[in-house]
């Protein structure tokens, strides 16, 4: 009899441990991916709390991976790494390609041979509002706006927007395009560079929309440049787009949307840059009565672009904030907070002083993230170091930077995690 209630006991152990084993709480990983330039690798970061290890160096085999981002692309639960690579003017084969990778067995894939000079940027979200997710694609050259949908086991794509610079040319007789004779490239086109896509509802109708900065080409000299931040939304199954803004001599660059006045409702974030050495500006777009309002958050005296732009929660109170990451010369970074009448500017430094060894080098942000480690919020912030004595170029240069500001004690502690050239980054589980 005790041998037969020994045996029940522990029977009723073992099923207790296993039970436990299966119903343990589940650590979730956090990934930070970079994509980087000369060479064009991506960085696969794992992150748990406040610790963080590189599990996977990937050489996509071209020079750069201009834009990079995590997400379920194939609607099935599963996160996939997502990336526009190039080899831009530097070599070729010339034209860009959209890839994938899985995050278990880094197997990759081609979503597109896009065929236009750089990949820019592309975005992962719910453009047919259908609860579903898709990728939309922004290139520089003929400068496409492309939706990716996955269906029925393949991709299909929509062209909503193509060389927006060379309709605007065309209509007022202008010249925006780059002579074939200036390029490497014979067959290419250099009239249109559309920097950043978003999804989000920035009219508040309960629908997402398509927002992208466009502008003529960088490589233009000796003509002025034009840029354009552009809405495309979807009217009775037809993709419409408008112009929002018109900027002359300067160009939109960074785009966000969220609700930085605390009233509900969401707005326009967008960063403002110039090629040319002119300040940089971040302003706000509103959507009131049939109309954008148009507002000034910040003017920087020095920088001439910000690039990295993205709302946090910085103390948990349920109100957005805006961190900051500008550009050439010494990336400042800031968070900005309205405080229900003004903004306040909280500058938590400059990525330029984290390297007193660099003398001559010319820091830019290209990205900001967010992510909440062990009850706090901390920043990272991705770019590049171009040296302008060398003419050494934002493409050309190999060295960059990933900064880690880790809040502590009503502070800020960093610590430099990559000293390579970084374009693009994401932060996913």
């Amino acid at each position: 009899m005790i041998k037969k209630i020994l045996f029940i006991f522990f029977i009723a152990v073992i099923a207790y441990l296993i039970f436990l084993v299966v119903n343990r709480p589940r650590v979730q990983k956090t990934y930070l991916v970079t994509g980087h330039g000369n060479p064009g690798d991506i960085n696969v970061y794992e992150i748990q709390g406040s610790s963080y290890k590189k599990i996977r160096t990937i050489n996509t085999g071209y020079k750069f991976v201009y834009a990079v981002r995590l997400g379920d692309i194939y609607n099935n639960g599963q996160q996939s790494i997502i990336a526009g690579v190039s080899n831009s003017f530097f070599a070729q084969p010339y034209g860009c390609k959209i890839i994938a990778y899985d995050l278990k067995n880094y197997k990759k894939s081609i979503i597109d041979d896009v065929g236009d000079l750089r990949c820019k940027d592309l975005t992962i979200g719910d453009v047919e509002n259908t609860g579903t997710n898709d990728i939309v694609l922004a290139t520089h050259g003929e400068g496409f706006v492309n939706i990716y949908s996955w269906n029925n086991g393949k991709w299909s794509k929509q062209n909503i927007e193509t060389n927006f610079i060379k309709q605007v040319d065309d209509k007022e007789r202008t010249n925006h395009r780059v002579s074939n004779s200036e390029l490497t490239c014979q067959l290419c086109v250099v009239q249109t560079a559309v920097h950043i896509v978003k999804i989000g509802d920035v009219d508040n109708d309960g629908k997402n929309e398509i927002l992208a900065s466009m502008s003529s080409p960088l490589e233009l000299q000796g003509t002025n440049e034009i840029s354009f931040l552009r809405m495309y939304k979807k009217v009775n199954g037809i993709w419409k787009g408008m112009t929002i803004d018109r900027l002359s001599g300067r160009e939109f660059r960074s785009i966000t949307i969220g609700d930085i006045y605390h009233t509900g409702s969401n707005t326009l974030i967008v960063g403002i840059g110039s090629p040319r050495g002119l300040p940089a500006s971040l302003f706000s777009y509103t959507y009131k009565n049939g109309s954008w309002e148009k507002s000034t958050i910040y003017n920087d005296p020095q920088e001439t672009n910000m690039k990295g732009v993205v709302l946090v929660d910085p103390n948990h109170t349920g109100k957005q904030q805006i961190l900051l990451a500008t550009g050439f010369p010494q990336a400042k970074i800031f968070l900005i907070n309205w405080d229900g009448e003004k903004f306040i500017y909280n500058q938590l430094g400059t990525v330029a002083s984290l390297f007193p060894k660099i003398k001559d080098g010319q820091f830019n942000s290209m990205v900001a993230l967010a992510n909440a480690e062990e009850n706090n919020v901390n920043f990272y912030i991705g770019g590049m170091i171009t040296f302008p004595k060398q003419n050494i170029g934002w493409e050309g240069t190999n060295k960059g930077f990933l900064v880690k500001y880790i809040q502590k004690n009503n502070g800020w502690k960093t610590v430099i995690i990559d000293k390579s050239s970084i374009l693009g980054m994401d932060i996913g589980f």
